[in-house]
């Protein structure tokens, strides 16, 4: 019988976790504060892309750069948000050359473009491009060409 009850106890002390007390803060680095971040933060990195429009249903290439500037070769994938995705990139002096597509049945509108680094933190571009679609009318009068109107 006392076999069996020390057996019990063995089993329930290897299976389970024994908390002994709880570790001050600040122990590893970790102080319990939380880091939030500010919307000045948030919004000191720009990220451009030229052209600023896709029209749906087609292949471009586009330029991506981010001011103040970063290093274009530390970024690890580019992601496309909103319909549109990235097919290929590559870092060269002074930007990014990404080449971007969209399906015509997606929503035209707003894409926000990600940059990602190795270690997990991102460049965030809201509205950094525009999805256009090929098929849009033009407005009532408008043809599409510049007006022939003299200046005053």
């Amino acid at each position: 019988m006392r076999l069996f009850e020390l057996t019990l106890m063995a089993t329930a002390m290897l299976s389970g976790c024994i908390i002994v007390g709880e570790m001050p803060k600040g122990t590893w680095g970790d102080t319990g504060a939380f880091d939030i971040e500010t919307e000045e933060e948030a919004e000191s990195v720009q990220v451009i892309v030229t052209p600023n429009q896709l029209t749906m249903g087609t292949v471009e290439d586009f330029m991506i750069t981010v001011e103040p500037a970063i290093e274009y070769e530390l970024v690890s994938d580019v992601i496309a948000l909103n319909g549109a995705e990235i097919l290929r990139f590559k870092p060269i002096e002074g930007g990014l050359v990404a080449s971007i597509t969209a399906p015509e049945d997606v929503e035209p509108g707003p894409v926000t473009i990600l940059l990602e680094y190795a270690d997990g933190s991102v460049e965030i571009g809201k509205e950094a491009l525009t999805l256009v679609d090929p098929n849009a009318e033009l407005e009532e009068g408008d043809t599409g060409q510049p007006e022939n109107e003299m200046p005053e």
